[in-house]
């Protein structure tokens, strides 16, 4: 079972069916992601004076927790993405001087990164919500 697991994140079709899908991915990502923060900027611009209250009704409204909630997404999807390519396609098995190091340790670096983002998911939500 965990051989299968790492087969498939070591597949190089791991988050997707095609390498265009993930870089397609990654480009919606970063614009939804600029977008967001363009939104964000316009709240500190135009608010006025800044008080807890105006904060708190800004960021406990639906809408922004919903933006806030993907934006956590899209962020988790766009770091998975870099991660993934960099671990596969940069990282080369001589890389450590030892051949084939990097296939002993891929596998755990890249559960490490994903246990990492299912916690930033969890505590991110918990905030927001």
């Amino acid at each position: 079972m965990a051989d299968l697991m790492v087969r498939k994140l070591l597949d190089s079709k791991a988050f997707s069916r095609s390498g265009i899908a993930d870089f397609v991915l990654q480009r919606l990502t970063a614009m939804y992601l600029t977008i967001y923060t363009f939104i964000i900027l316009g709240f500190f611009l135009t608010a006025g004076s800044l008080d807890h209250e105006t904060f708190q009704a800004f960021f406990g409204s639906l809408l922004v927790k919903v933006l806030s909630s993907l934006a956590l997404l899209a962020t988790l999807c766009h770091a998975w993405v870099g991660i993934w390519t960099i671990m596969t396609d940069y990282m080369r098995p001589n890389h450590f001087g030892v051949e084939r190091a990097l296939d002993f340790l891929r596998p755990y670096v890249l559960v490490f990164f994903i246990a990492a983002m299912i916690a930033y998911l969890v505590w991110g939500l918990t905030l927001i919500w």
